[in-house]
């Protein structure tokens, strides 16, 4: 209760001093501030990839961030002088999606790409052209910490484990199913890459759980191979790994612009996903019971009440069966 009580404290003091910054920002417009008003990783993605030629080219058009997440894929895509920090900046230890949580709530924030547009450039248009240009950045890459993972077979593996799921329905609640699938992994000899930041509650279990396999750089750590979460690091990563295996996050959106075959569990079923430009991502969804059926759990039902407590996730068994054609 506390902790709860402490986070909204914070947010408030960091959501009401960016709003006010925006608003006067845009009354007094001399320049068009491109910023993105929700913290989905590969929305994040698909909307500053939609505005690449406007802000890159455009005298008036910047991008405007607020935390470090955004502020290092903007450095990715952009020149530093087409960034602009808020004068209150939200601190990397600081989760800032419970401030943008909180900053959604006010009509002056409005939606920025609707979901339709962020559906339509995602699966729609010429993805030949953005992973052209995501390898060509990635080539350019000057750091040499990482250049060793060429020569390694590994996986990158996410796993969003929430011990109970309340309001999120894209996640696992099951952590032996993670060991489950690690060990699956390390026992066909590839080396599992654990994506997503320090404060993702997986990671701390994976740990304690394999302190041998960590200790011989068979279980790696994005988070130590680049602390920053560096943007480009982490593209780098995905684009050298044999395949993504995790639970439906964003994570995918870049396997997918990278072209690398890909398996999400524990999601639910989006008209995007039946595309054919999605044929590499295999997806297994979470099922609710319909009478005496099992049934997808897709997008319609995500407006049905309590629908997270009527949903069963991906078991162990399944999950590892599509693995095996990945092996």
């Amino acid at each position: 209760m506390l902790k709860k009580i402490i986070l909204i404290f914070v947010s408030i003091i960091f959501a009401f001093p960016i709003l006010i910054e925006l608003k006067l920002r845009n009354f007094f417009k001399k320049k068009y501030y491109c910023y993105y008003n929700r913290f989905g990783w590969a929305d994040s993605f698909c909307f500053y990839i939609s505005l690449y030629n406007k802000i890159k080219n455009n005298n008036f058009y910047f991008a405007l961030v607020w935390d470090h997440q955004k502020n290092d894929m903007c450095e990715f895509f952009f020149d530093p002088k087409k960034i602009i920090k808020t004068i209150i900046f939200i601190p990397r230890f600081i989760p800032s999606r419970i401030i943008e949580k909180l900053l959604n709530k006010f009509h002056s924030f409005p939606m920025t790409l609707n979901q339709k547009q962020k559906k339509e450039y995602y699966v729609s248009r010429n993805t030949n052209k953005v992973r052209d240009f995501l390898k060509k950045k990635i080539n350019l890459k000057k750091n040499n910490n990482l250049f060793y993972l060429k020569k390694e077979k590994y996986v990158c593996f996410y796993f969003r484990y929430i011990k109970k799921a309340k309001g999120i329905l894209r996640c696992s609640t099951n952590i032996k199913k993670c060991y489950s699938i690690i060990d699956y992994l390390l026992k066909n000899n590839y080396k599992v890459l654990l994506m997503g930041y320090e404060n993702e509650e997986y990671l701390k279990h994976v740990r304690k759980q394999y302190p041998i396999a960590v200790k011989l750089n068979k279980v790696l750590f994005m988070k130590d191979l680049s602390p920053n979460h560096n943007f480009l690091d982490q593209l780098f990563a995905m684009q050298n790994s044999k395949f993504y295996c995790g639970t439906a996050a964003g994570f995918l959106s870049m396997f997918y612009f990278l072209k690398i075959k890909a398996l999400s569990f524990d999601g639910y079923k989006e008209d995007a996903h039946n595309h054919n430009s999605l044929k590499l991502i295999k997806f297994l969804y979470k099922k609710k019971s319909v009478g005496h059926l099992k049934t997808e759990v897709n997008e319609t039902d995500l407006k049905e009440k309590n629908i997270i407590k009527k949903t069963e996730e991906n078991s162990t068994k399944e999950i590892l069966e599509s693995l095996k054609r990945y092996i």
